[in-house]
């Protein structure tokens, strides 16, 4: 009879609970189904980090309509970024971006058009003379919509060609010469 009472107990009960999972924390709230605390001895404190990936990481994932709300940590040098994927967009947004905190280089000049052919055409990179472009980008773009065309990584130290500052140049083959057509660093 105790067994039958038992097993008659377990159905009742067993239905009403629900399962929270908490970490550093032995008594998760109910209203969450992750609670994370930032200290379980009250006197360490810590952060969450999210999954830090690479752009070319990122890149290789593949994401759907159902991961919407996926939260990454982008480690492009560059873009140091907080994302999250908008599942019915299908786009990765930014939530929040760290400031390049580096020595700024530019664009200095432009070649694109010429009359015939298309024949050297390309950008020059200028900035402080030692600036490491390893890490940087240009990145065309078809304003028509708004998607890029092509990107090139680009690499090189700049040389000091006048009072700390230099310039070095990289071909870009396929430049678009639409009206709102762009390039970016």
């Amino acid at each position: 009879m105790k067994f039958f009472a038992l097993i008659a107990t377990l159905f009742l009960v067993v239905p009403g609970i629900h399962a929270q999972v908490g970490i550093n924390t032995t008594s998760p709230s109910s209203a969450s189904v992750l609670d994370i605390h930032s200290s379980s001895d009250n006197l360490t404190y810590g952060g969450m980090l999210p999954p830090r990936v690479t752009l070319a990481q990122r890149n290789s994932m593949s994401p759907t309509t159902a991961d919407d709300g996926m939260i990454i940590f982008l480690t492009d040098p560059i873009a140091r970024c907080l994302q999250v994927w908008d599942g019915q967009r299908m786009t990765w947004n930014d939530i929040y971006c760290m400031p390049y905190a580096g020595p700024a280089p530019w664009i200095n000049e432009i070649h694109y058009e010429n009359v015939g052919a298309d024949v050297d055409e390309g950008i020059e990179i200028a900035g402080p003379s030692g600036l490491n472009l390893d890490e940087f980008r240009l990145v065309a773009y078809n304003g028509s919509g708004g998607t890029f065309y092509d990107v090139v990584v680009l690499s090189g130290v700049i040389d000091n060609e006048s009072n700390g500052y230099g310039a070095l140049w990289f071909d870009l083959e396929n430049l678009q010469n639409g009206t709102p057509d762009g390039i970016a660093l």
